[in-house]
């Protein structure tokens, strides 16, 4: 005669995880866009808030050139101020636009990006066009020696104010290294060779080393603008991000017709840590974005952008999954044995005792049942971390001799009472009781002040809407 028997309990995986994502995408995905909007719009602004603090500063600084000089420089940043809060204006534009987030961002900022470097592109041609006028005028007027040497002093002088400029302004070593000392070294030539008597050729290198800085100034502006864009943005994603996380260590359950079923779940609790994980992870992230800002590249915002919050986001969206999985599931273990009760109720068992293992609402379920003949039955309820399923184990433990057609009639009637819940039941698994593995074990269950199942709704998974699914063992 057997007294073991057991089957697998899962519900629909597939149907489950749409209606997290429906419920993901109206909580998350679908939030308010106009805060997003006003985050990034408010990074935006104080970006280029400084990039106009930086322009007029360099303007003060070329109104003490000579005249001829200084009304290219300062033409040339006006102009460039013009491009860039075109830039960011379209950056703003294009943003709140967006449907998508991450790599739709990136692709934004590229776009937006490349037209702003044709625009600054033009505007070199134009200035080194203007330069290269000017000194022609100048090589083709006869000057006495004292004064060509007057003006190697003011062009050297006006050098060493743009190399001062950039190297107090300007990351150089991050996008252009290497550059800013090689037109270093062709100044430092230049006040040699005056120095030496050399007037002609202080001169010319005075204004080649003057029109290359002036030229990696314009360069180290346009990628500081796109570089302090792309950080402002990324930034602001990731401070979305982790407030997202942070203020979501509660999440409402949902039914298997994706309805609120109006209970919080703990996502530290029921994801056994991988919250607090991930909290701790973009805590840490968050600092260091913003201490080590001064050597994260180009390549390095790309890939946090489009791969690490990515992925962030995703897991963070798998840890609420897993968490309203495991939620769900330890309900349908006591309602499965609070089922199974209720069917061995009519063979005359009533409930002994009940417990999860280790007090731990995530590990097996057990229940222990007894009749007036003295017979026992354990039922337990244990998940199958594999595939998310619920083995339901039942062990007869009887004082007296029943027939295996008692048994039978029994497991009929658990599965009768099952299948009219909405679960459906495969095959059983039967073996003789010196067989189970699980029947001593289960027989050392603690037991409860109170008869905890019988105040359980047995219908926190809704039936037959979406029938639940049985795996046969």
């Amino acid at each position: 005669m057997s007294g073991h028997k057991h089957a697998t309990v899962t519900i629909s995986q597939d149907e489950y995880r749409r209606l997290h994502e429906l419920d993901m995408d109206r909580r998350f995905n679908k939030k308010k866009k106009s805060e997003e909007g006003d985050s990034r719009y408010n990074a935006l602004l104080e970006a280029y808030q400084q990039i106009e603090e930086r322009q007029k500063e360099y303007e003060n600084l070329v109104a003490e050139m000579n005249q001829e000089m200084a009304a290219i420089e300062a033409e040339q940043s006006s102009d460039i101020l013009a491009f860039q809060s075109e830039y960011y204006q379209s950056l703003i534009t294009t943003l709140q636009d967006l449907q998508e987030e991450n790599i739709g961002t990136q692709a934004a900022i590229r776009e937006t990006t490349r037209y702003f470097e044709e625009v600054l592109q033009s505007e070199r041609t134009k200035t080194q066009e203007r330069y290269s006028a000017l000194l022609e005028q100048i090589s083709l007027i006869g000057q006495e020696q004292n004064l060509k040497e007057e003006q190697t002093r003011e062009w050297l002088e006006s050098c060493k104010q743009v190399a001062s400029f950039i190297h107090n302004q300007y990351d150089h070593e991050k996008f252009f290294p290497k550059s800013y000392d090689r037109i270093l070294q062709r100044l430092n030539m230049g006040i040699q060779n005056l120095n030496r008597g050399y007037v002609d050729s202080g001169l010319q290198f005075a204004q080649e080393a003057f029109l290359q800085f002036s030229e990696l100034r314009v360069s180290l502006e346009e990628k500081t603008s796109e570089w302090q864009a792309s950080y402002d943005i990324l930034s602001s994603e990731l401070h979305e991000l982790f407030e997202q996380v942070s203020s979501n260590s509660v999440v409402p359950a949902i039914g298997v017709d994706g309805e609120d079923l109006n209970i919080e779940i703990d996502l530290d609790y029921w994801s056994n840590g991988k919250y607090s994980d991930l909290e701790n992870r973009l805590k840490t992230l968050l600092p260091m974005l913003k201490s080590f800002k001064q050597e994260i590249n180009f390549d390095d915002l790309v890939k946090i952008a489009t791969e690490l919050i990515p992925t962030f986001k995703e897991y963070f969206n798998e840890i609420i999954f897993e968490a309203r999985q495991n939620s769900i599931n330890s309900q349908i273990k006591i309602n499965v044995a609070y089922l199974a009760m209720k069917a061995l109720e009519k063979h005359g068992f009533s409930l002994k005792q009940a417990q999860y293992e280790n007090d731990d609402m995530r590990d097996a379920f057990s229940a222990q049942l007894c009749d007036p003949d003295g017979s026992n039955i354990i039922l337990q309820i244990t998940p199958n971390k594999v595939n998310n399923s619920n083995n339901l184990v039942i062990d007869t433990i009887d004082d007296t001799i029943h027939t295996e057609d008692e048994y039978i009639r029994r497991w009929e009637e658990i599965n009768h009472t099952l299948t009219e819940a909405g679960v459906e039941v495969g095959q059983v698994h039967a073996s003789m009781p010196n067989e189970s593995k699980t029947s001593e074990t289960s027989r050392r269950i603690k037991p409860v002040d109170k008869p905890i199942l019988q105040e359980r709704n047995p219908y926190y998974v809704q039936p037959h809407t979406t029938p639940a699914s049985a795996n046969h063992t």
